[in-house]
């Protein structure tokens, strides 16, 4: 077993070891808080920063920055306090242990998504410097190379079309 192999099943053991700890629930209103911290500061930046800059004399990089924080903490803690909550009463019911098991699964995904997401980072950054031909033994020798490998080609593919069509549009809109 090469190194590689060693780091991707301690990401993804631990990753799926808290997914059972905390079940099912907890996990996705979890995923749901951060969701919700990132739309909030998507929705309400501009306005809250607008309210906020009255405060500071015009500053206008303390006011953004403030409302930045604000606008992420505030839903996030609040929705971890609902996940956690949430989770424990559906631990403590009779779906449980059912409860755990999504959990756990959801831990492996969860995981090998972190997996994947640091692969195609650092592959993308070593790929530039070197070339994919350089990559290290002890990683393109490793078992589950392949298939990070794969789902990182397929991340950048799917990123890169996205982009294609971002483009396509914005053309058809000055059009």
């Amino acid at each position: 077993m090469m190194y590689f192999d060693i780091a991707v099943l301690v990401i993804v053991g631990l990753s799926a070891l808290g997914g059972l700890s905390r079940g099912f629930v907890h996990e996705v209103l979890a995923l749901a808080a951060w969701v919700a911290a990132i739309a909030a500061v998507y929705v309400l930046h501009a306005p809250l920063s607008d309210i906020i800059m009255g405060f500071f004399r015009d500053n206008q990089t303390n006011a953004a920055l403030l409302s930045f924080v604000i606008l992420l903490i505030v839903p996030l803690v609040v929705m971890r306090l609902i996940a956690r909550w949430a989770g424990s009463k559906m631990r403590q019911s009779a779906l449980g242990f059912i409860d755990r098991v999504l959990g756990f699964g959801f831990g492996l995904v969860k995981g090998f998504i972190l997996v994947v997401l640091t692969f195609t980072i650092i592959t993308l950054g070593y790929d530039t410097v070197w070339s994919a031909e350089g990559r290290p033994e002890w990683v393109t020798e490793a078992r589950s190379y392949p298939f990070v490998n794969a789902a990182s080609a397929a991340l950048v593919d799917t990123v890169s079309e996205r982009e294609e069509q971002l483009a396509e549009q914005d053309l058809e809109a000055e059009a």
